[in-house]
């Protein structure tokens, strides 16, 4: 049976043609959280050092996924500032 949620399955395997409405299917739950710390370490260039923590959490009927991850990153903003006029 599919009710959309895998775009790899075949069109033709759907559930019914008509009488198709909005919040029909496998009731599904996800939960999605992210906190993330960032410290400017050089306002000039606007430099930031970023450190996160991801969780995803997805419950139904027929499936239970969990996904977590931590993550570092740099960043910055660089730009022509000088003007020679």
């Amino acid at each position: 049976m599919n009710y959309g949620k895998d775009i790899y399955l075949s069109y033709n395997t759907r559930v019914q043609d008509y009488d198709n409405h909005v919040g029909q299917g496998i009731s599904t739950t996800l939960v999605y959280n992210n906190i993330n710390i960032s410290y400017l370490i050089n306002p000039a260039y606007n430099l930031n050092l970023s450190v996160g923590y991801t969780n995803r959490q997805l419950t139904s009927d027929t499936d239970n996924q969990s996904t977590s991850y931590f993550y570092v990153g740099l960043r910055t903003s660089l730009r022509n500032i000088y003007y020679d006029f």
